[in-house]
């Protein structure tokens, strides 16, 4: 059973926490998440037992470092537990990718990081 078998499911599911982000509050704020979330260490531990997740990190070695870097992981966790901070976050990437885009060959490289994800999912 594979990943795509959930993919139905998965939307819903996204769709619906898009749609009530007291939701996300309340799921956060359970105990079981509350303990996972606080375990920088097991969180690395399930994302490194994906499959798909290896297998990304494996082609970009680069985002390793994120998994590896107990202060960015906790920073992750702190944005998916703080809807506010998250939304700052995005509008933080917004105007660091429309800077990027301003500038000489800008969006070229937009463009080409653009299709090296693509290519990749």
């Amino acid at each position: 059973m594979g990943i795509y078998n959930f993919a139905p499911e998965f939307e819903q599911v996204q769709q619906q926490l898009t749609q009530n982000p007291n939701m996300m509050r309340e799921i956060m704020s359970m105990p079981a998440i509350q303990s996972l979330m606080n375990n920088p260490e097991l969180m690395r531990s399930l994302i490194m037992s994906n499959p798909q997740m290896r297998d990304i990190i494996d082609r970009n070695p680069e985002l390793a470092h994120v998994l590896n870097d107990p202060g960015i992981l906790r920073q992750t966790i702190e944005a998916a537990r703080n809807p506010e901070l998250m939304r700052e976050m995005m509008r933080n990437t917004d105007r660091a990718m429309s800077n990027i885009e301003a500038s000489p060959e800008g969006f070229n490289m937009l463009r080409r990081m653009y299709e090296m994800f693509r290519n990749h999912f």
